[in-house]
């Protein structure tokens, strides 16, 4: 700002408040004209500047707005982990400031999402939104949210981890949690063998007895959840009985004669089929 005059004196206003010279504001002055100089502005600095003259013939002053646009910058960011059940809504949500206008855009994995029946998108007073519908397994992963503007941009990002029990394809799927638990109504005791190895689970009999014909049960629990699986166990006769829970869990067993061994197998790894 540029002012000029002949013996004046001279003001600078910031509003209606006075400006001398320190910090980032430099005031420099000759003969015929003075200048306002701000030094590593920000946003705050932006308002009304008046430059006022005055000497025994009366003032004269003149006005000028100052807009200083700023880079947007994340001041609530996203979760930096969520965990999802499978099947829930995940709601990703961070607020923005800056000077407008501020745009957003969503990433996962590195590649940009748009709104759909998958994914529903809000902005609303510098927050913005991502909701993942019905999570599954595949919706695991990290989302990256960008605010841009034309003084710059910044990101935040949040890892989400869909767990559930199995998986819904051919093999293991990303984010799926194994058992962290297995009960048996039975002891690892006497003629009770229990054994856990890979994705199967095991109950052996030894030396079966009329008194070991009945239903038994296997119990298996992360922090997602729990579930089970049953057979009936005879040890005469051709018939065998095995219900499985859950499609994606096999509960099976071997018939034996008296005095032989008896064996009842669960599977935990996705996409098992149920065997008789």
């Amino acid at each position: 700002m540029l002012c000029f005059c002949l013996s004046p004196i001279l003001y600078f206003f910031f509003y209606e408040k006075e400006i001398v010279t320190g910090g980032t504001c430099f005031i420099k002055k000759d003969a015929s004209s003075s200048s306002l100089e701000l030094h590593s502005v920000k946003p705050s600095d932006s308002a009304k500047y008046t430059c006022q003259v005055s000497n025994d013939a009366g003032k004269v002053d003149c006005t000028t707005v100052l807009f200083v646009k700023g880079p947007p910058m994340f001041v609530r960011k996203l979760e930096a982990t969520k965990l999802v059940t499978s099947s829930d809504s995940a709601r990703l949500e961070c607020k923005v400031a800056g000077s407008p206008i501020i745009s957003f855009k969503w990433f996962k994995d590195m590649m940009e999402i748009s709104s759909s029946s998958k994914y529903t998108m809000r902005e609303s007073d510098l927050v913005a939104s991502l909701e993942v519908m019905n999570c599954k397994v595949e919706d695991s992963g990290d989302y990256v949210c960008v605010a841009s503007s034309e003084a710059g941009s910044d990101r935040c990002s949040s890892t989400v981890t869909v767990k559930g029990w199995f998986g819904h394809g051919r093999g293991p799927s990303t984010g799926v949690q194994a058992p962290t638990e297995v009960y048996y109504s039975l002891q690892n005791v006497g003629r009770h063998r229990i054994t856990v190895k890979d994705d199967l689970v095991a109950l052996q009999i030894l030396a079966v007895e009329a008194g070991d014909v009945g239903s038994y049960q296997c119990t298996v629990e992360n922090e997602v959840g729990r579930d089970s699986c049953d057979c009936q166990i005879t040890l005469k006769g051709s018939s065998r009985n095995c219900r499985p829970i859950s499609e994606y869990k096999i509960c099976n067993y071997s018939k034996a004669a008296s005095s032989s061994l008896c064996s009842v197998t669960v599977c935990l790894k996705p996409g098992c089929l149920h065997r008789s």
